[in-house]
């Protein structure tokens, strides 16, 4: 091997590593607000469950917040599409998820 490839050999390494994640394989990563969505729209399997089991099965969407509503209580009405919306019924149950 001659002398000073040793770099040169590094370089192209490097720079060969760094086409890799220039061709758009790795996804990027996900928004705050479409976490929330992907939340609302997957744990289906907390639909009709009381609120006190479910809580201790859902955590807030990344770097969102997470509100509980239920009927006839006051809430804001600023939209925020990070935050979880967790709508019950009368009875505690929860029946729908949303995000804003």
């Amino acid at each position: 091997m001659r002398r000073g490839s040793a770099p040169a050999l590094a370089l192209l390494a490097m720079l060969a590593s760094g086409a890799a994640c220039a061709t758009g394989d790795a996804a990027p990563p996900a928004s705050p607000e479409a976490a929330c969505a992907r939340l609302a729209a997957t744990r289906t399997d907390l639909l009709g469950r009381p609120w006190e089991t479910a809580r201790g099965r859902l955590a807030p969407p990344a770097r969102g917040r997470l509100r509980v509503l239920r009927p006839g209580e006051a809430a804001t009405m600023e939209f925020d599409p990070r935050r979880l919306n967790v709508h019950l019924d009368r009875d505690g149950r929860v029946i729908r998820l949303s995000c804003g």
